[in-house]
């Protein structure tokens, strides 16, 4: 792992952290320093991790994109012991979005203004094609009549029908072709403004719900709470709703475009369709769930008061913790709205709490369920032992998996050691097999022993 940074860590104002899977994480560097910014970066061959402020998001997310390929980082929250201390960083955030959004609708105006210019010189020409087509049957009506000049009108006629020609086959449907690009421009900037919109209000109901912690009349506190749970559950939805429409779109893209493609490529698209299939369930799934709980928090309402606060300060001490460790936004606010399910009898594994940490262990970037527990599972469950900096790698290519962790006599966890065992679904070891490959060809010290797969299935 290299570093590079030009400002301390601890003297950047509203520091967030972003972690990129990139492999040319040096000339990134370079180009953020072209650009005169701050930050602080650990990087190897597969990811980079980038420490900078959350005042710069907008230059950075802008140079991002031409490395990231539309990646979009997860964001932490600074670590905190007291989670009032993001309340602030949250409104830089806010604002940032809020920048974005008149950003875009410069944009999208200035397009608007092309096309109102582009409409107006279309109306000449279409008056000017009107015209020169009434001359001509003036001209064709002399030239029956005075046949002495006929050729000289004739030759005015065919001129006239070649401008004719170009106004109406070329340069009118040009126009047009401008008008739809500007157009459709004007929608991607539109819906870039109202993602850019949810992000803000997101971070604006959040803030307003940390805040409700600190009220000390209860019932005022709990009607703050609700109603910020559920706009923050709302804006959730929506951002939940682009990634899955996102989604789609891309799978859509990769079937048209699959039979052109050449064997090699068509098994990385593939490969890419198949990761993309499996988000498309978990962001469906999720967006379930976000609409069963839409209607949960206005049921909350009528509830008892002393229901309410149990909620209310379950969820306190969730956030404290998210906080404690550092915890990317939607991370913390998807924690949140899961913890807040209101029929724990029909709650199914994917809200399981097995280190009762009260985080969802679907979610719990910091819980490894102990080898028992998985027992039940083992005819579909694989083990292999990788390094830290392989299951890092795994994690930055999204490719599921479990880590597992030892306990000793006392039945406590023992802490990580390099090696890491980690599980995953047997239908996936060619995968994992592919990622291991290119982590090796990719690494410097691809002929460590560190880095060797030592495979096993468990059996019952």
């Amino acid at each position: 792992m290299q570093e590079f940074k030009n400002i301390d860590e601890n003297d950047i104002k509203f520091a967030v952290t972003a972690v990129i899977p990139i492999s040319d994480s040096q000339n990134l560097i370079e180009r953020l320093k072209e650009n005169d910014l701050k930050f602080s970066a650990k990087y190897d061959e597969n990811k980079i991790s980038l420490t900078y402020s959350a005042e710069d998001s907008q230059k950075f997310g802008d140079i991002l994109k031409s490395f990231a390929n539309k990646i979009s980082p997860d964001v932490e929250l600074p670590k905190s012991e007291k989670k009032e201390a993001v309340l602030p960083f949250l409104d830089v955030i806010s604002n940032v979005q809020k920048k974005n959004i008149n950003r875009l609708n410069q944009k999208a105006i200035a397009h608007q203004e092309h096309i109102n210019l582009i409409r107006n010189s279309l109306s000449e020409l279409e008056l000017k094609a009107d015209k020169l087509k009434n001359s001509n049957i003036m001209l064709n009506n002399i030239a029956n009549t005075f046949s002495f000049i006929r050729n000289p009108i004739n030759a005015v006629i065919s001129r006239n029908e070649k401008k004719i020609y170009n106004l109406r086959s070329k340069t009118i449907p040009n126009l047009k072709k401008q008008i739809a690009h500007h157009n459709n421009s004007i929608n991607i900037l539109y819906k870039k403004s109202g993602i850019c919109s949810d992000k803000m209000q997101f971070c604006q109901h959040l803030n307003t719900l940390i805040k409700s912690f600190g009220i000390t009349d209860k019932s005022q506190r709990n009607q703050q709470f609700f109603s910020a749970m559920t706009n923050l559950n709302r804006h959730m939805q929506k951002i939940n709703s682009n990634k899955l429409e996102t989604c789609i779109d891309r799978m859509e893209q990769i079937q048209k475009s699959f039979p052109d493609l050449s064997t090699k490529d068509k098994e990385k698209a593939n490969l890419e369709y198949n990761k993309l299939k499996k988000q498309k369930i978990s962001l469906s799934s999720k967006m379930e769930r976000l609409n069963s709980a839409q209607i949960q928090y206005s049921d909350m309402i009528s509830k008892s008061e002393n229901i309410q606060s149990q909620k209310v300060e379950k969820t306190e001490k969730a956030i404290d913790k998210c906080i404690q460790t550092g915890t990317p936004i939607e991370s913390i606010a998807e924690n949140i709205s899961e913890i807040q399910n209101p029929n724990p009898e029909k709650i199914n594994k994917e809200y399981e709490d097995k280190d009762m940490d009260l985080i969802p262990d679907r979610i719990d970037s910091t819980f490894t369920p102990p080898e028992e527990l998985n027992k039940e599972k083992s005819n579909n469950i694989a083990k292999c032992e990788v390094t830290k900096e392989q299951a890092d790698y795994l994690k930055s290519v999204n490719f599921p998996f479990s880590k597992y962790k030892k306990r000793d006599d006392n039945g406590k966890f023992i802490k990580e050691g390099n090696v890491i065992t980690i599980g995953y679904d047997k239908s996936l070891n060619q995968e994992l097999i592919s990622h291991m490959q290119n982590f090796k060809a990719n690494s410097k010290s691809a002929g460590s022993n560190n880095e060797t797969i030592k495979a096993k299935n468990t059996r019952r």
